[in-house]
């Protein structure tokens, strides 16, 4: 059974999809010494945004019962972090290595999706502690 039904897939592939990310950037940044390194980024918004534009159109609508609303098994939404790769981010080169890594928009990347990973993490887990909750409540009935 899933809580969270497909607000939860969104919510984990919106985490999924930052965590990668991160990792991207923080191979960018430790290798911001070497020579002719040319860093990655990993673009997934515009992937993320037609995903979820799309379940609008999966979902139906049907009541199978009285308190029951049917969603599809498969959406686009899910396993997109696995599609989404990274790709060389070229400019001209920042220093005499010929290094293409700018370390300020790399940090500045790095502290944006840090940030609101953790306000996704905090989210799900108070959406899983009110779930909890309500189920723990309804066993005392």
């Amino acid at each position: 059974m899933k809580v969270l039904g497909l607000f939860g897939d969104i919510l984990v592939e919106g985490m999924r999809l930052r965590e990668k990310r991160i990792e991207v950037v923080a191979g960018n940044i430790a290798n911001a010494s070497t020579p002719n390194f040319v860093p990655f980024e990993l673009s997934f918004e515009k992937e993320f945004q037609r995903a979820v534009f799309e379940l609008q159109d999966e979902i139906e609508l049907k009541v199978t019962s009285k308190r029951h609303i049917r969603e599809p098994e498969e959406t686009a939404i899910r396993e997109l972090s696995k599609k989404v790769n990274p790709k060389p981010k070229y400019r001209a080169p920042i220093g005499m290595d010929r290094n293409l890594v700018d370390l300020e928009e790399e940090y500045g990347i790095m502290v944006k999706d840090s940030l609101i990973y953790r306000t996704l993490s905090q989210f799900f887990a108070k959406e899983a502690y009110l779930n909890k909750y309500v189920l723990d409540e309804a066993g005392k009935v």
